[in-house]
């Protein structure tokens, strides 16, 4: 995830999509995968960047309740 929003900053992109990573394929759990994802993005956003708006697509209400959950203990 780092690689591609650094990547997407060397470009100038203003949007980017993410599916939750792993929670798929890999089995992740999506709660993990959540935690995981938005700890990797505040990160990045703290700084400076030209990333206007960020997508996180989720498959199916578990993966879309795992995400809800993360970005209320976020706030």
């Amino acid at each position: 995830m780092e690689n591609c929003l650094r990547l997407a900053e060397e470009k100038g992109d203003k949007t980017l999509a993410f599916p939750l990573m792993g929670a798929g394929y890999y089995g992740i759990l999506p709660a993990v995968s959540a935690t995981v994802m938005l700890a990797a993005l505040q990160q990045h956003l703290s700084g400076e960047t030209c990333l206007e708006e960020i997508i996180v697509c989720v498959l199916d209400t578990p993966q879309f309740k795992a995400f809800e959950a993360a970005m209320a203990a976020v706030s």
